[in-house]
């Protein structure tokens, strides 16, 4: 279901005004003028005396969530997706801030992209799109983009995504500029020698199958290199999609020492493990793969003990004809559109928290960001998630996005998202 867009509301009357980070779990009015929240309170007379009510009784409502990795394929991959596409998907899934990898064609290495993707993504004035800007010249890991002519147009952090860097000096350089900028590092820790060739996690079904696997390695001695290269230059450092707990008590371990680092899971990572490869077929093949119960359960204990920073979903659309099979298969699935509804499986099975979900949700990826937004306070952009968490209902194979490889198609979920204010 596509959200009501009720952007004109003045006031959102009557829901379960619902923000661990200010501290609101109560029934309440918000009062919206000039696009910013001017007033949270049960106040009957001010309310009777206003216009333009959305009527939320018996919904919550969250800041508008903020997704950390997602890739809208424009320029250059419009038939997967495009930046209005992708914008939809976003709006579907209750995000109000994405941020979008480099991995475009042109590459997003210089100012003039980086203009581009801004100036679009304010013609279509769906959701804030915030870039993330190449770390080397067209993702090629031999030398460093244009960080500051980047950085002015607008970037947020810098990332090779998919195409980590390989050389340790070559990183070091790019860490050590990112900090003179204060930029963020976004790493996808992942050493090509060893996971190169690979399809899904190297384990029992991979041999079970046939299927030559992916080393758990690729991904953890990665993880290592990145945070020894962050403390010797004292960048800020975001991992993406940790998927082992080797991985996750490494960043445990780095925060502990006072390390400037961050984290983020996805919910298929969380929600899914390589029991499912079989059933899922290419709808099942990701980067990193999914890995075994123990690791699924690691990355809980780490969104329960604060070593989890966000729940990101790194959308990754492709065209019917890229995911046929799992050998054949691109990696990576999308995510936007049923993330948060998905996840409450996590609430409803005791794992989690609601208010820990709502947290990753919201202002765990804004203190990433170092960002003041998803918080429901007077004086704030009225950014808002506003949901039925007792509608339960069956995820279609229908999305806003261009693509519809997503691994939970048919599955029952809880928490529909009823309306977005942006």
């Amino acid at each position: 279901m596509v959200p009501r867009s009720i952007r004109h509301a003045k006031v959102i009357a009557g829901g379960t005004v619902f923000d661990p980070a200010a501290g609101l779990d109560c029934v309440r009015n918000i009062f919206i003028e000039a696009g910013k929240i001017s007033e949270i309170s049960d106040d009957r007379q001010a309310l009777a005396a206003a216009s333009d009510v959305f009527d939320a009784t018996g919904l919550h409502i969250f800041p508008a969530f903020i997704d950390l990795h997602v890739h809208l394929r424009e320029p250059g991959f419009e038939y997967k997706e495009d930046i209005e596409s992708g914008s939809r998907a976003a709006l579907a899934g209750g995000f109000g801030t994405i941020l979008c990898m480099p991995n475009t064609n042109p590459v997003n290495d210089c100012a003039k992209i980086t203009r581009y993707i801004i100036d679009r993504a304010k013609s279509v004035g769906l959701v804030n799109v915030s870039p993330i800007g190449a770390m080397t010249v067209g993702l090629e890991g031999e030398k460093l983009a244009d960080y500051e002519g980047m950085l002015r147009e607008g970037i947020v952090a810098i990332s090779d995504d998919g195409r980590c860097i390989q050389d340790y000096n070559l990183a070091f350089d790019a860490f050590a500029s990112a900090k003179e900028l204060d930029l963020l590092v976004i790493s996808h820790p992942e050493f090509f020698a060893k996971s190169a060739g690979g399809h899904i996690n190297a384990g029992s079904v991979a041999k079970k199958l046939g299927l030559r696997g992916i080393n758990r390695s690729a991904e953890n001695d990665a993880i290592q290199r990145d945070l020894e290269i962050a403390e010797r230059t004292g960048a800020r450092l975001h991992l993406t999609h940790v998927s082992t707990m080797e991985g996750m008590e490494l960043v445990r371990k780095a925060k502990s020492l006072g390390l400037c680092v961050t984290c983020e899971v996805t919910p298929h990572h969380l929600l899914l493990t390589e029991d499912d490869v079989e059933r899922l077929s290419g709808n099942a093949k990701m980067n990193p793969p999914l890995r075994t119960k123990a690791d699924r359960h690691a990355l809980i204990a780490g969104i329960n003990d604060g070593t989890v920073d966000a729940i990101a979903t790194d959308h990754a659309p492709h065209a019917a004809a890229e995911k046929q099979g799992i050998e054949k298969s691109a990696f990576g699935v999308i995510g936007m559109e049923n993330a948060f509804s998905v996840c409450m499986r996590l609430v409803d099975e005791g794992l989690v928290t609601l208010e820990r979900l709502v947290e990753l949700f919201t202002s765990g990826p804004a203190k990433v960001l170092r960002r003041d937004m998803a918080i429901l306070k007077r004086g704030f952009p009225a950014s808002l998630c506003i949901v039925d968490l007792k509608k339960e209902f069956q995820l279609s194979g229908k999305f806003e996005s261009k693509s519809s490889n997503c691994p939970f198609i048919g599955c029952r979920v809880r928490g529909e998202i009823f309306a977005v204010i942006i």
